[in-house]
Formats: C-alpha cells, structure tokens, sequence
C-alpha cells in the first residue's frame, strides 16, 4: 500500500526514524539532513546543520521535498486517497489545510492540491479545476501552480474542451518565464500534441526537438514525454518498428516518469502491433499484456483518461482474435468492451466496442 500511496501522491513521507527533511532534485545532488524552510513558486528556502544562513534552490531544479514534520490529518488523507476513497480524502484534506500549525506551513499548499487531485481522479473535473484555481488564490506563490495550470487544462481535455485545454496550456507556457524552462517544454508538448492532427509532420519534428531539449536541460521526465509524442507519431506514418523502441526506451526509464507517461508507453507498444492494416493472431497476442497493464495497473490513477478506453477496446480485440483457440476469451472480450460502453459513452471506442458486442 505504501508504494502505491507514494507514486499517486507526488510527495513522499519519511521512513520510520527519520529526523529532518530532504529534497530530491531533478538536477544536482539531492540535499538530507536538511530543515525546509519554505517552498514556493520561485524557490526552495533550508537550512543546514552547522550553516547559521538559510540556503536556497531554484524550484524548477527540485523534484520534492520529503518533510519529517506532518499532521497526523495529513498522513491519513494520503491513506484515504491512496484507498481511492476520494470524497473521505478531499474532506480530510481541506480539514488539514485548514489546522496547520505553524511549524508545518507546508500542509496548506500539499493539501490543496492534493485534494484537487483527488477530484480529477473522481471525474469531477469541474471541481477539480475550482480547487485549482483555490489553491492558486490562497497560496498565490505556491510550487505546484505549474502543476496546477497542467492539470487544468487535461481537466478540460477529459471534458473534450480541447480550446480551452490548448488556453489554459498557453497559459502555463506565459508563466513559465517565472516557472522555468521545465513548464514551458512541457506547455509546448501538450500544445503540439493537441494540435498535430493538423500537421503530423511537423508535430513530428517538434516533439524531436522537445526531448533533445529536455535532456539538455536534465528533465528526464518531460524527455520521456516527448518521446510519448515522437513514438505516436511515428506510429501515424506506420513507422511501427523505430515507434516501437521509443516506447520501450520509456518503459526500460519508467522510475523517471509519471504513471500517465509510462501507461501511454504500454499503449504505444501495443498499437505498434495492432496499427498495420492486417494485425495477424500473433500480433494480438504480443499486443494484448501491454494493453492490459493500461486498463487494470494504471488505469485506477488515470481517471477518465481516454487511454484507458483506447486499451480496454484493443484488449477486447486481442481476446476477440483468440476466441476461436480459448474459450475463455470470449467471456474477457464481452467484458472489456462492456466496460468500454459503460465507463466511456459517447466514445468513438465505445460506438466500436457496442459494435462488436
């Protein structure tokens, strides 16, 4: 349960025994034994034992920050969004934010956003962007506002308000002269990605661009991520071998990504197998353990994300194709594509699943 509770979260508790703070950078030596000071949108204050000044590091170079210090409300919270108990979590959370003692300042900001999160993992994706948008208003200077912007407008995206998410990015990408160049490379992924329909080509050459960038920079994350792009698209030129090997370098790096990166690299690979325009039984079967692993591992962190339908429609195929050699495998494609239909109306996937039916 632990490991689960610190993938979803984003933040991390301490060990048992542990006595002072540490922070995890994406970029120089990762700082223990430290006293946070502050977090905010520009940077990370501390101190140090034996260092009587503060000490500070840009926010864009730290990837979290592992407090000692936390409110029992706080902790169980974590619990109750790690159980998927959603609503317990949200009420606990803002109860949290709402008691914090000085001397933990912190829980403000990692409580509204957590209960933000806890709301798009809910589908209330129009509740989620409020308490966005709350976080932002009560902690003006808060570290996670670019996470905060990111996840507003995948809010819209889920919605299928695809002008709006492509704004709220544009957004993210004019605040990233405070934030850094970690969320403006990540503003302009999202933004070719919701645009390369019109020129794939192009789309192409500019998530090329993006990942050489992020791994000038250090982000090994937001590389992985346009390697996401640049694989999809190579998949829509029917490139499906050098596709292929962009998500397999993502899968083998799957500890430098988050859940949707890695679940969207599950769901590459099993298109490259599925995308050529006579899928034989063998390409089924090596297909159908990636998409799998989308629908039932990561799918529960992914809300309404249309990845999950995309997956569960292409597994249902995968035991369609094996249908007539197991018997079993009828019972696993009526299942998947019933899933489809009830958890995405409305859906092209789940318009083809109904069919198949």
């Amino acid at each position: 349960m632990r490991s689960l509770l610190l993938a979803v979260v984003g933040c991390s508790l301490p060990l048992s025994g542990a006595v002072a703070d540490e922070i995890r950078m994406y970029k120089g030596k990762d700082l223990i034994d430290v006293t946070v000071v502050e977090e905010s949108i520009d940077e990370i204050k501390f101190r140090m034992k034996g260092i009587s000044q503060p000490q500070s590091r840009p926010s864009s170079l730290v990837k979290e920050v592992v407090y000692s210090n936390h409110s029992d409300r706080y902790f169980q919270a974590l619990e109750a969004m790690d159980a998927r108990d959603y609503d317990k979590a949200v009420m606990m959370f803002r109860a949290a934010a709402g008691g914090v003692k000085k001397s933990a300042e912190w829980e403000v900001q990692y409580s509204l956003f957590h209960a933000a999160e806890c709301l798009r993992l809910a589908r209330q994706y129009d509740e989620a962007v409020k308490a966005y948008d709350e976080l932002i208003a009560k902690v003006p200077r808060t570290k996670f506002i670019g996470r905060a912007f990111e996840q507003k407008a995948l809010c819209h995206e889920s919605k299928n308000d695809v002008a709006r998410a492509v704004e709220t990015f544009q957004s993210l990408k004019a605040a990233s002269i405070k934030l850094g160049p970690r969320f403006e490379i990540l503003a302009d992924f999202h933004v070719t990605r919701l645009g390369q329909k019109n020129d794939p080509a192009a789309a192409l050459e500019k998530f090329r661009e993006l990942r050489a960038r992020a791994e000038r920079e250090g982000f090994s994350d937001i590389a992985n991520l346009a390697r996401l792009g640049v694989g999809t698209a190579l998949i829509g030129q029917g490139k499906l071998e050098e596709a292929r090997a962009f998500f397999q370098e993502i899968i083998k790096d799957r500890q430098a990504s988050e859940v949707r990166v890695v679940a969207g690299a599950y769901l590459g690979l099993g298109n490259t197998f599925v995308a050529s325009k006579a899928p034989t039984a063998q390409d089924f079967d090596a297909a159908l353990m990636p998409f799998l692993r989308v629908v039932f591992m990561y799918g529960p962190d992914l809300g309404n994300s249309p990845m999950v339908a995309e997956a569960a429609y292409w597994a249902g195929r995968c035991f369609e194709s094996k249908e007539a050699r197991d018997e079993k495998s009828r019972v696993r494609k009526v299942f998947l594509y019933q899933m489809v239909v009830k958890d995405y109306p409305g859906s092209d996937w789940a318009r083809q699943a109904q069919v198949r039916l």
